[in-house]
C-alpha cells in the first residue's frame, strides 16, 4: 500500500506536468488534532481525548478550469488520541495512542472568488506504525494481540473537506476536516451484556490547520 501511494502520486504528478494547463509543485505542513470515534449501528461515541500531532509533505496542483483546481498530495500525518486504560492486558493509566500514516488526499478545489477556496475529495492512508505510549512503557499494536483477537488495519479511507485562502505569492492557509470510514481495528469480538455480538468500528476523525507554498510552476 505504501509503494502504491508513492506510485499513484508520481503518476498523477507526471500526467499533470504533461497536461496542457497550469501546473504547480510545492510543500505543505501543519498541525493535526485527532480522535477516534466508536461507531455502533449509526451511533457515535468518543473513546478518548484529542491528540495534537502534525503533517508535512509534497503537493501538486493542476488548473482544470478558471475556478477549478485539482490537488494531489503525499503527506506524513500523525493521528491517534489520549485514552485512559484500565485493562489487565495493558498497563493501567493514561496512554497516548500514536498512529503514523502516509496519506494521499486527492482534492478538488473550487475558488468562487479570488483567493478563497472550498476543498473536497477522498483521502487514502497507509498506517506506518501504531503504538500506545504509557509512562512505564510503549506498546507496539502491530505486535500486541488483545484478548478479543483483533488486529490493526493498515489501510484507511476517508473524505476530506476544508476551506483555504491562497495569496498572490502562492502561499496558502487552510483548515480541513477528515472523516475516516475505515475501522482502525478489525476482528474484535465486542458483545453486549446479553452476549449479542456488536458491530463496532473505531474510526479516525482529524482536524487540520495547514500551510502550503508552491516552489515551482509551469504556465501554459
Amino acid at each position: 500500500m505504501k509503494k502504491g501511494l508513492l506510485f499513484i502520486f508520481a503518476l498523477v504528478a507526471t500526467l499533470q506536468l504533461n497536461a496542457q494547463t497550469n501546473f504547480k509543485l510545492g510543500l505543505r505542513a501543519g498541525s493535526n488534532h485527532s480522535i477516534n470515534v466508536m461507531v455502533k449501528e449509526g451511533a457515535n461515541g468518543f473513546s478518548g481525548q484529542f491528540r495534537t500531532g502534525y503533517h508535512f509533505g509534497a503537493i501538486s496542483e493542476i488548473q482544470l478550469g478558471k475556478k477549478l483546481f485539482l490537488h494531489t498530495e503525499l503527506l506524513y500525518s500523525t493521528r491517534g488520541q489520549i485514552e485512559e486504560y484500565n485493562s489487565f492486558t495493558l498497563p493501567k493509566g493514561e496512554g497516548v495512542v500514536k498512529y503514523n500514516y502516509l496519506t494521499m488526499p486527492l482534492l478538488l478545489e473550487f475558488r468562487p472568488i479570488r483567493g478563497f477556496g472550498i476543498e473536497l475529495g477522498p483521502n487514502l492512508g497507509h498506517l506506518l506504525s501504531a503504538k500506545i505510549k504509557f509512562d512505564s512503557e510503549t506498546v507496539d499494536l502491530f505486535e500486541y494481540r488483545n484478548i478479543w483477537g483483533g488486529y490493526i488495519n493498515r489501510f484507511d479511507f476517508g473524505i476530506t473537506g476544508g476551506l483555504s485562502y491562497t495569496f498572490k505569492n502562492d502561499l496558502s492557509l487552510g483548515f480541513r476536516f477528515t472523516h475516516g470510514f475505515s475501522s482502525v481495528q478489525n476482528g474484535i469480538d465486542f458483545r453486549d451484556l446479553e452476549g449479542n455480538k456488536l458491530d463496532i468500528k473505531l474510526q479516525n476523525r482529524t482536524f487540520q490547520f495547514t500551510v502550503s507554498y508552491m516552489l515551482w510552476k509551469q504556465e501554459k
